[in-house]
């Protein structure tokens, strides 16, 4: 890994212990997302449900933690006019391409955490990086999951 990469994921290497120390402290759930057949159903249980809780609601285990509570994601589509926002909540995951003026963001760049073979726990398993097709199928998945879980 050239020296460039290695400063490029130092901020993400100190995300990786918070997020590494977050799956390992949280309680254990009877519910496994991954069984389920609904599908990203198991990539939003590693990536989203320690702040956004395994249903969505956003009463995962560090919510409480996060400076601004993070949304309840089953009510999206009620709170948009009965329509899922799917464009908005694609942006949203990636957020690479978030909009000046929208003050901070608190949720990871997820877009930038999907570009390398990193897993949950912040592990990174090879030095290749994904295409852009691969990284918009993982926010796809989790975004169709996200579609599924309105209510």
């Amino acid at each position: 890994m050239g020296n460039h990469r290695r400063q490029a994921l130092r901020p993400v290497g100190l995300a990786a212990i918070a997020l590494t120390l977050c799956v390992f402290s949280a309680p254990q759930h009877s519910r496994v997302f991954a069984q389920e057949a609904k599908p990203g159903a198991g990539e939003f249980q590693a990536w989203c449900s320690r702040c956004h809780g395994l249903e969505g609601k956003g009463d995962g285990p560090i919510a409480k933690e996060i400076e601004t509570r993070p949304p309840d994601l089953t009510q999206l589509s009620a709170n948009n006019g009965g329509t899922f926002p799917a464009e908005r909540v694609r942006k949203s995951i990636d957020g690479r391409s978030m909009e000046a003026g929208h003050g901070t963001r608190q949720m990871p760049v997820w877009g930038n955490w999907f570009a390398f073979d990193v897993t949950a726990g912040g592990l990174l398993k090879t030095d290749k990086a994904k295409t852009q097709e691969e990284i918009q199928e993982r926010i796809g998945r989790i975004t169709a999951y996200l579609k599924a879980i309105q209510r």
